[in-house]
């Protein structure tokens, strides 16, 4: 089989190759290739396994069944009929142990007449004896009484020797693999025959109601050696753990054939083979469950098809098939005399054992090529089952990217629409206060330019309103806009723990996907997204700082009140008081409209200056996001590209499991 055994080395090379792939693309998997490493580690794991457990020149037919259900008493049969070694040296101790313990029943016979003897003489000497005479055989001093002795030890000696022999013929006998009263099978037993010049290996397989915990490896491990399976079933009862138990242990390629192991606790219970409703719903139940699978039924008389080919039986046991049972099966036959041999011949034709053993014989028909297909099978098998992790990790993944950059394009719009909004805000704050500080000096102002004052009064008391209120202006600006700048940050803030919180759910619901879609469970994949807030939002606040210390509200007023007054001394003389204090009210508007529209200049100019280095920071923030998303797709087409290996490499693989007829 070096053809199939040089599969698992191809395979193994080909896993090489595909993780080599996964480790150079270091980009796309800086922070999932665990994940793959993991694959690696189960799917070596699985190879090493079913290359360990694989039977490369034996086929192969493992026995299942519930507990009591007749597998180790049919395999028993089918031990004596195809001469198992193993069973031939059992009878050839069997019968070697036989032959000593007649022997030792002679002598313990013969010992037993010589006591009797002796006993007798003994009473003889006591009768003729005077009181010393007495004396003297009770304690033993008498020939007679030391050769009693001495046959008393030998018989304990031959009664242990006995004992001996008793248990190696318990041991040895045909049936010591059975016990009518609890499951004797708790351990997988393999038995290797000969058969037609093919090599054979039967597995006795514990009982699989499903409360067998400790043996399900076992049984996995049997489940990936065979070729064959045979369920037997008792009077076409199952339960429907029993059948889910072999469901999920079997293979598609396996051949499955149900035995209707029938009852019949005396001859007369024998009946003709007849398909009943009960063996018909069984059957048709076992097709829809395993419907690949499924090859035909068969049914037999286990118990009695032991008892015709048993010779090695006990005369009497409590634990085990006796020869007087085999004896009250074999009376049924009296046309036969007293011919053991027809005897045990009528009763393996009409237990089915006859028919049960050519087709035996006929499974094991182009074994080689059986083999050759099998191991090509669940090799195959094993190869989609990889693959179907890998595309559907893969489509995951695209899922999940797809996701994740419809909410970054969500993030990237709100993030933009909280900007505008601060910026809106932060413009409104200023117009709203300079409207209000405007109207309060100019009203202050006004009241003074009323009581007929001097141009150097006017200016005088300008410049000296204005160096108060100002420092007041500013406050305000300033808290109000510290404020708007702390709401903000708190509103793009919030729009990142969004876009986490989405973000995370869009994660969960991938493993969710993962863990019902495969049954994996993967707490180690990371996004790559960093969920930290917006770092160093603070500068753009100092900045906003440091751009209203660059407003000077004073000297702008200051400028634009000298230009003004020094326009209005060259031109009051001409004219009246009243047209004096027309002309300052006049000049002083114009001079705090220019203050009005210069100061709201430089906190525009600074206040787009923030916005603009806050929206600097959010775009790193969301350039990091965009780069973890093509991250992610490279990591979808990385797998697509393994995937689409896997699949070739399956398709060679099952290219070659044709069966040569």
């Amino acid at each position: 089989m070096e053809e199939t055994k040089d599969i698992f080395n191809h395979i193994d090379k080909q896993i090489k190759t595909i993780s080599l792939l996964i480790k150079q693309d270091n980009r796309a998997f800086q922070k999932n290739k665990e994940i793959f490493e993991d694959f690696e580690d189960n799917y070596k794991k699985e190879v090493e396994e079913l290359d360990e457990n694989t039977q490369w020149d034996r086929f192969t037919i493992a026995f299942y069944g519930e507990t009591n259900a007749g597998k180790s008493t049919l395999i028993e049969a089918l031990r004596i009929h195809f001469k198992e070694p193993t069973k031939l040296e059992q009878q050839k101790k069997f019968k070697t142990a036989c032959k000593e313990k007649m022997s030792i029943e002679d002598e313990l016979n013969e010992f037993h007449l010589k006591s009797i003897e002796l006993q007798q003489k003994i009473n003889l000497e006591l009768e003729n004896a005077n009181f010393w005479g007495k004396i003297k055989i009770f304690l033993g001093f008498s020939q007679n009484k030391k050769q009693m002795r001495k046959i008393q030890k030998n018989i304990k000696k031959l009664k242990k020797q006995n004992y001996t022999l008793d248990e190696i013929l318990k041991e040895t006998c045909d049936g010591s693999n059975t016990n009518a009263k609890t499951d004797f099978t708790t351990e997988v037993t393999p038995y290797h025959f000969k058969i037609n010049n093919e090599l054979v290996q039967i597995l006795d397989i514990p009982g699989i109601e499903g409360k067998e915990d400790y043996l399900k490896d076992k049984i996995k491990e049997a489940t990936q050696q065979a070729h064959c399976v045979l369920i037997l079933v008792r009077d076409c009862k199952i339960e429907e753990g029993t059948l889910n138990t072999i469901k999920q242990g079997l293979r598609d390629q396996t051949e499955i054939y149900v035995v209707f192991n029938k009852s019949a606790t005396n001859p007369h219970s024998l009946k003709p083979k007849k398909e009943d409703g009960q063996m018909q719903t069984m059957i048709e139940k076992v097709k829809n469950d395993l419907p690949k699978s499924y090859k035909g039924s068969k049914s037999i008389y286990a118990l009695s098809a032991f008892l015709s080919q048993a010779s090695c039986l006990l005369e009497t046991s409590d634990n085990t098939i006796t020869q007087e049972k085999q004896n009250k099966f074999l009376s049924k036959y009296k046309e036969c005399g007293d011919d053991t041999l027809r005897q045990k011949q009528q009763l393996s034709k009409e237990s089915f054992f006859d028919d049960f053993t050519a087709f035996i014989e006929g499974i094991l028909t182009n074994t080689k090529d059986k083999i050759r297909c099998n191991i090509f099978n669940k090799v195959g098998e094993l190869l989609g089952k990889f693959g179907k992790v890998v595309d559907t990790l893969s489509n995951g993944f695209k899922e999940f990217c797809e996701n994740l950059e419809k909410n970054t394009s969500y993030l990237e719009s709100n993030i933009n629409k909280v900007c505008n909004s601060g910026r809106n805000a932060l413009q409104s704050i200023v117009d709203r206060k300079l409207k209000t500080f405007i109207n309060k000096i100019r009203e202050e102002i006004h009241k003074k330019i009323e009581t007929d004052i001097k141009d150097d009064e006017f200016k005088n008391y300008t410049e000296s309103t204005l160096e108060n209120e100002l420092p007041n202006l500013e406050e305000e600006l300033k808290q109000a806009m510290e404020g708007q700048h702390k709401k903000l940050l708190e509103d793009l803030e919030d729009e990142f723990k969004d876009f986490e919180r989405i973000s995370k759910n869009t994660l969960a619901t991938f493993k969710q996907n993962l863990l019902q879609d495969l049954g994996l469970e993967f707490g180690s994949i990371d996004s790559g997204i960093s969920w930290t807030g917006l770092a160093g939002a603070g500068v753009g606040g100092a900045l906003l700082i440091a751009g209203m210390a660059t407003v000077n509200p004073l000297v702008i007023a200051l400028g634009a009140i000298s230009v003004i007054i020094s326009t209005l001394k060259s031109i009051y003389k001409f004219f009246s008081s009243s047209y004096k204090k027309a002309e300052q009210r006049k000049s002083l508007a114009k001079a705090l409209d220019k203050l009005e529209q210069d100061i709201k200049e430089k906190y525009c100019e600074s206040i787009e200056s923030y916005i603009e280095e806050v929206q600097k920071q959010c775009e790193e923030k969301l350039q990091a996001i965009k780069d973890s998303n093509k991250q992610c797709n490279d990591n979808a087409e990385t797998l697509r590209q393994i995937q689409g290996q896997i699949s070739t490499l399956q398709k060679n693989v099952l290219a070659n499991i044709e069966v040569k007829n």
